[in-house]
């Protein structure tokens, strides 16, 4: 039976239902399953039975089927079934499906990219409790939805990313997510259409990539994607080894599934081989991937392989391969602007971050579409591996309390630091930003940390106060002359500047008061417009902060609304934005800081919600 052999379970995208009653549990104690008893009942029946029993065991809901995603896990358990004597399975290997082997299918592919996988098992118990043992597969099990996870990670840890939004580009989709302060935005998770009381990563997959297909009939391009080249099995053109393959190459289409139209351009050489024309292909043909990045290849050989479809269009062969690529590129632009307008960002500091092997292929061009900055990642076609390397761990805790007291917002912030402790992250790497909803009675702690695993990066990286000053330049986009250090602690810099904006073909001119929080390292930890600035200690944190968050109160229709507050001490920022009141600002500080000495030196930066 292929139960025998290996057990796969998508435990990071099933449903999630309200369990009545949950107590914590001994997992091992009289709910342990017996397998030999269970023998009969379905493999996904047992899997659920085993995975609710540890999460029951910490006082979470019960987990449901779901028939279509557990039909995918049997089909990618299959395909590893059939190449388990292959190197497809050696290491992370067996996540990604490579089309031209057994078994292979979308289907699969999609489950193997989000799975717990297990190897060689004849009892299920084994499988669930081996996954439970260790921090990467058990994290994905009980917190649920947590696909994409491991690439935020990557671009929160590895690249630093503060402000922007990070686009991690694959062969087949990108997921598109916001990072504001630091912190990947969350929103209630959807399932099956219906709206959970689980709040989870806000990314939003788009079925365009670097191995997209292209579409054409009657002359046109009809679209691109969204089946990609690793559904249909076939090569980028831009990766052939030489141009000469494509002498005499011909224009061809095909299905790439039984279900698809057959408007999907492929190229055939005269050999009969078979090339997609894809994104990236189109993008080394008009030689805009830079040296070194991953998606780079043959731009003769992209060029060469363009020819047929160019004709096809009465196009050039740059004509035709731009058109593909802003096709391409409006459909991720579209996605950026909408995320832009939903979180209210400010595009003078938004950046795309580019992660994943075809970020080089999508992300420039996009980003030049909507007319914003954008970067490639470092190491981007590997940055989820290096998010789940560095291990960072989030956790929230939620209460409804009914106008609650400084000391019952220090009670929710305490107990979410508690839970990413226990779920493995370092006491002093945590870090808690607390959110006080008095139209819901709700009190929210969100707290991450990094385990022991996160390796520090050493002196090696330490700017002097100019290289940072330099850094901040660059991100205000504004030359070094024009920035100030506001304020610095032992760990952070505050510089701040005065940018001048010129539109309508320079006639009209603004200016806007810009601030950037580095730390020694010159990376960017917080980014603000017309934000005040003031320097204070830990024994004078109570009289200075109220001072500046009653002058920078806002009063209107809705009420009083505290300005957004961040308090720096050492290389530390201590978020205080999203509180109903002075006093529970005041509290939390003291709180965050009654272990340091009264002389410790501190900066406060604030900004009025007005501006």
């Amino acid at each position: 039976m292929l139960r025998s052999l290996l057990v796969v379970a998508l435990v990071s995208c099933v449903a999630i239902t309200a369990a009545d009653g949950a107590v914590s549990i001994d997992p091992y104690a009289e709910q342990k399953v017996d397998s030999r008893r269970a023998a009969n009942d379905a493999v996904e029946l047992r899997v659920k039975r085993l995975v609710d029993r540890y999460r029951t065991a910490v006082g979470l809901p019960p987990v449901a089927l779901d028939v279509k995603l557990s039909k995918d896990c049997r089909a990618h358990a299959e395909y590893m079934r059939l190449n388990s004597d292959s190197a497809a399975m050696a290491g992370l290997n067996a996540h990604h499906e490579r089309p031209n082997l057994p078994g292979a299918s979308a289907d699969g592919a999609t489950c193997g990219e989000a799975a717990d996988l297990f190897f060689g098992v004849s009892d299920l118990e084994v499988a669930v409790d081996g996954w439970m043992a260790t921090l990467y597969h058990r994290r994905p099990i009980l917190t649920m939805l947590s696909g994409p996870a491991a690439g935020i990670a990557g671009a929160l840890m590895h690249e630093r990313v503060s402000d922007g939004i990070f686009i991690e580009v694959g062969g087949t989709s990108a997921d598109i997510s916001v990072i504001r302060d630091g912190q990947p935005q969350t929103r209630p998770a959807r399932v099956g259409g219906h709206r959970t009381f689980l709040n989870t990563l806000d990314v939003r997959t788009l079925a365009i990539a670097g191995g997209s297909m292209i579409r054409q009939a009657l002359g046109e391009i009809v679209d691109v994607g969204p089946r990609s080249a690793h559904i249909a099995g076939l090569q980028y053109a831009s990766f052939a080894e030489s141009e000469r393959a494509f002498n005499g190459a011909r224009l061809a289409h095909l299905r790439p599934t039984e279900h698809d139209a057959a408007d999907y351009v492929v190229i055939e050489t005269e050999e009969g081989d078979r090339f997609a024309l894809t994104p990236t292909c189109a993008a080394n043909s008009l030689g805009i991937i830079p040296e070194g990045a991953f998606a780079r290849g043959n731009s003769a050989a992209a060029q060469a392989a363009f020819r047929p479809l160019a004709a096809a269009l009465g196009l050039s062969v740059e004509e035709a391969a731009q058109r593909v690529l802003d096709i391409s590129c409006r459909k991720v632009s579209k996605q950026v602007e909408e995320l832009i307008a939903e979180y209210q960002l400010d595009r003078g500091t938004v950046e795309l971050i580019g992660g994943g092997g075809g970020a080089a292929s999508l992300v420039p061009h996009a980003a030049k579409l909507s007319g914003l900055s954008s970067r490639i990642a470092r190491k981007a076609e590997v940055i989820s591996t290096i998010g789940v390397a560095l291990a960072m761990v989030r956790d929230t805790i939620e209460r409804n309390i009914v106008e609650p007291s400084p000391d019952d917002i220090l009670q929710v912030r305490r107990e979410a630091a508690e839970a990413v402790v226990k779920a493995g992250a370092l006491p002093e790497t945590v870090e808690v930003q607390v959110e006080v909803d008095t139209r819901r009675n709700l009190v929210r702690a969100t707290a991450f940390g990094t385990t022991e695993l996160k390796k520090r990066d050493g002196d090696s990286g330490i700017l002097d106060r100019d290289g940072c000053r330099s850094m901040a330049a660059r991100s205000m986009q504004t030359g070094t002359e024009h920035v100030r250090l506001a304020g610095e602690t032992s760990g952070l810099y505050v510089f701040a500047a005065t940018v001048e904006k010129r539109s309508l073909f320079g006639l009209i001119k603004s200016q806007r008061q810009s601030l950037r929080i580095t730390d020694r390292t010159g990376v960017v930890r917080l980014q603000r417009a017309h934000a005040e600035v003031l320097s204070s200690s830990v024994q004078h944190i109570a009289r200075d902060l109220e001072r500046l968050l009653t002058r920078l109160t806002d009063f209107g229709d809705a009420g009083r609304a505290l300005p957004d507050a961040h308090v720096l001490v050492g290389a530390r920022l201590i978020d205080l934005s999203g509180l109903a009141d002075s006093n529970q600002a005041i509290k939390l500080a003291e709180a965050e800081l009654e272990a340091l000495p009264p002389d410790e030196p501190l900066v406060i930066v604030a900004t009025p919600k007005s501006v």
